[in-house]
C-alpha cells in the first residue's frame, strides 16, 4: 500500500503472492483497515522498495512501543525499578511481542495504533491538547474504534477544569485535529468505495 501511495494509488498497483484478506472492489484491489502503516512504511518503502520486510517493519513499532510504555510510566511512577518491571511485563507478558513479529496487516496495524495510543495518553497527561488530537486520529487512521478513547481526554479535561470556558479552550484543539484525521478516512473511502462510511470490510476476499 505503501508502495502505491508513492504512485499515487489507493489500489494496489502490485499485488502479493496471496490476494486472501485483501479486498476486491470493481476490479481493483485494496488494503482493508487503515492507512497509519503505511505512511509509517513510506520513508522505507522509498528506501528499499516494495520489498521491505512488513515484519521487520512490526518489529520496529514494537521496540518503539515498548521504549514510548517507559517514558509514559515516567510520568506515572516514581520507583525506577518498578517502571522497568512494569515496562518488561509489557513488552514480553502480553500479546505485543507476538503482534510485533507476526507482519501481518492486521496485527501491524494493532501496533501501529498502539505506537500512537500510548502517545496519546502522555500528552492527554502531559495537557498538550493539540498532540492529543494529533495522535489519537492516527491511531484512529490505524484501527477506527480507537477513536472511542476521546472520552479518556474529555473525562481529564472536565476533572482538571469543571469549568465551561477552559474546557472548551481544550476541548476545541483537540476536536479539530481528530476531526481532520476522520475527514482523511471518509475522503480515503471515498475514493476507494465511492462511500465516506464504506470501510470495505464486506468486499474481503475470503469473509464470506
Amino acid at each position: 500500500l505503501a508502495y502505491s501511495f508513492l504512485r499515487g494509488h489507493t489500489d494496489l498497483v502490485v499485488l502479493p503472492e496471496s490476494t486472501y484478506d485483501l479486498i476486491l472492489f470493481e476490479d481493483k484491489w485494496y488494503v482493508p483497515g487503515g492507512i497509519t502503516p503505511a505512511l509509517l512504511s513510506l520513508p522505507f518503502v522509498l528506501l528499499f522498495g516494495k520489498t521491505f520486510s512488513d515484519v521487520l517493519f512490526g518489529v520496529l513499532v514494537g521496540a518503539a512501543n515498548a521504549a514510548l510504555m517507559y517514558s509514559l510510566l515516567c510520568k506515572l511512577v516514581e520507583n525506577s525499578s518498578t517502571r522497568i518491571w512494569l515496562t518488561a511485563l509489557f513488552a514480553f507478558g502480553t500479546v505485543h511481542w507476538w503482534l510485533s513479529s507476526m507482519g501481518s496487516v492486521w496485527f501491524n496495524a494493532q501496533v501501529a495504533a498502539l505506537l500512537f495510543m500510548i502517545l496519546y495518553a502522555r500528552d492527554v497527561i502531559q495537557n498538550k491538547p493539540w498532540l492529543a488530537g494529533l495522535w489519537l486520529g492516527l491511531a484512529f487512521l490505524a484501527r477506527p474504534p480507537t477513536i472511542f478513547s476521546a472520552l479518556f481526554y474529555l473525562l481529564v479535561v472536565v476533572l482538571r477544569e469543571r469549568a465551561i470556558q477552559p474546557i472548551l479552550k481544550k476541548m476545541i484543539p483537540f476536536g479539530m485535529m481528530l476531526a481532520a484525521s476522520v475527514a482523511v478516512m471518509l475522503g480515503y473511502n471515498q475514493l476507494r468505495f465511492g462511500d465516506p462510511l464504506d470501510f470495505g470490510y464486506s468486499y474481503v476476499r475470503g469473509s464470506n
